[in-house]
């Protein structure tokens, strides 16, 4: 029999799986998204930290001290001093050719005035060679023990170069002006002066001073005498002759 359309029992459809809701679909994403940001994020400060020009400066240790060596001048020489540079007893002053010198020990020949010292004006090196004048006695005399005696020195330096010689030598000039040197003469190269003071432990008496300088490329030569008396006569400059020997000494 056929059974009418609208007397038919009602299909069932089958069943359907749940639909998933839009947000449990969104959670992956977003996973995947942030993980992205964040590997940007990291490359982007890597790059900032190493992009060029940006390289950070390193920090400059302490500079070292390093002992700088004086350059020469160009003016500087090397010079060995050696006894031959110096005069011996026949070169130093004739003093009225009344005596002869002696080499002794060395000493101090110049009393009336306290000069610098070749090293106290810059000398890198300096020798000297003392003298004293025995005068000549007539027959049967002898020599006064209490006499004071007459030194001469004569010192040869040398220099860093040939500016410093003459610097020298103006030096000493100046400081025998100081003691109130006047000038005796002067020769190739070189000048003489005498200066006197009077002896503390004698009234009578007076220390007469004779002193010539002279300097030739870097090195400088001093020669001086002193005599002890009431009077220092002598004929024309004693020094000159002397002052040339050592200048001709000089290298």
């Amino acid at each position: 029999m056929t059974v009418p359309r609208d007397a038919r029992s009602p299909v069932t459809p089958p069943p359907q799986p749940p639909a998933e809701s839009s947000s449990g679909s969104r959670g992956p994403l977003i996973v995947v998204v942030v993980l992205l940001v964040l590997a940007a994020v990291a490359a982007l400060a890597v790059w900032m930290e190493n992009r060029p020009g940006d390289e950070p400066t390193p920090t400059a240790s302490p500079a070292a001290t390093v002992a700088q060596t004086p350059t020469p001048s160009p003016t500087a020489k090397a010079v060995v001093l050696n006894d031959t540079l110096l005069l011996d007893t026949t070169e130093m002053p004739r003093w009225n050719d009344a005596g002869t010198w002696t080499v002794i020990d060395d000493t101090d020949a110049v009393r009336a005035c306290d000069l610098p010292s070749a090293e106290d004006l810059g000398a890198a090196v300096a020798i000297s060679r003392s003298f004293r004048f025995v005068p000549d006695l007539a027959e049967g005399d002898t020599v006064d023990p209490n006499a004071v005696p007459m030194l001469g020195i004569n010192t040869v330096a040398a220099y860093p170069d040939d500016a410093a010689s003459t610097q020298a030598v103006t030096d000493w000039v100046d400081a025998l002006a100081a003691c109130g040197a006047v000038p005796l003469g002067s020769v190739q190269g070189g000048t003489t002066w005498t200066f006197s003071a009077p002896d503390e432990s004698s009234p009578d008496d007076s220390y007469f001073d004779f002193v010539g300088v002279a300097a030739q490329g870097p090195t400088t030569t001093l020669v001086a005498f002193s005599v002890h008396g009431q009077d220092a006569n002598y004929e024309g400059d004693p020094l000159a002759d002397s002052l040339e020997a050592a200048i001709a000494r000089l290298p």
